[in-house]
């Protein structure tokens, strides 16, 4: 009779593990979720910031080349 209390415990403890390791996993999963998110939202900002670069570039060229000429007024003859 004792063995069988024994294994009856030794039987609940494991199924309390079980649901603890259960909870942990979809913790997990819920973790892996929100990161997958973040990382979208930093490669979408990673876009956005390459666009704004390319776009200050273009200004730089522009503005680059508007002095070129206000010092160097090419004159047609």
């Amino acid at each position: 009779m004792a063995r069988l209390n024994q294994l009856s415990v030794i039987s609940y403890q494991l199924s309390v593990i079980s649901y603890q390791l259960s909870v942990i996993s979809y913790q997990l999963s819920v973790i892996s979720y929100q990161l997958s998110v973040i990382s979208y939202q930093l490669s979408v900002i990673s876009y956005q910031l390459s666009v704004i670069s390319y776009q200050l570039s273009v200004i730089s060229y522009q503005l680059s080349e508007d002095c070129f000429y206000l010092f160097f007024p090419i004159h047609n003859s």
